[in-house]
């Protein structure tokens, strides 16, 4: 279990998990003594397994095989395949491990887009969208002088729809700035 997964059981859990993980934070921010502690006791505990099964098929026809094909299959389906079996997070958990990782970033702003992530499902395209009336747009016959280019980069927008034949509804193509600012060379 992660630091993550520990944060996110403190202030989304319900009890007695919250109290436990609680109990463990402190230890489990120590990661380095925690993974030496459990590498340690992992190879302790295959050690004692492999011993004793060995023992216990020793007396067994195939006994020789026997004593590292089971302890093998048993450490690798025990130890290693059983404990990657991941928890699917509910739409309520993701939100608070992405509140958990915004405390960690250095612009709130970048964890509230993050959190608005998991809103996505239930939005349509046309929720998105800004109504052709308030849109910024660019007439084809414009010219791209520095004054047009000093407002397209006002506006912030790094692709613009432009239109023909003074129809604003008749978006012909789009501008990409970014293109358009290496050719005039400002960037």
């Amino acid at each position: 279990m992660s630091i993550n997964d520990v944060a996110l059981i403190m202030d989304n859990g319900e009890e007695p998990h919250k109290t436990h993980a609680r109990k463990i934070f402190k230890y489990r921010k120590q990661s380095n003594w925690l993974i030496c502690t459990m590498a340690v006791m992992n190879i302790l505990v295959n050690t004692i397994f492999t011993i004793a099964v060995s023992w216990l098929l020793e007396e067994h026809k195939y006994g020789s095989i026997l004593q590292y094909i089971v302890p093998t299959v048993m450490i690798v389906l025990l130890a290693e395949i059983l404990p990657q079996v991941r928890e699917i997070y509910s739409e309520e958990k993701l939100k608070t491990l992405i509140k958990v990782q915004s405390k960690k970033m250095e612009e709130a702003a970048q964890g509230d887009i993050l959190a608005r992530i998991a809103d996505f499902p239930k939005k349509t395209v046309q929720d998105m969208m800004t109504p052709m009336e308030d849109a910024f747009v660019l007439s084809g016959s414009e010219t791209l002088d520095l004054k047009l280019l000093v407002t397209i980069l006002e506006k912030g927008y790094t692709r613009i729809p432009v239109f023909e034949e003074k129809n604003k509804s008749n978006i012909s193509t789009v501008l990409n700035v970014k293109v358009c600012l290496k050719i005039d060379g400002f960037l």
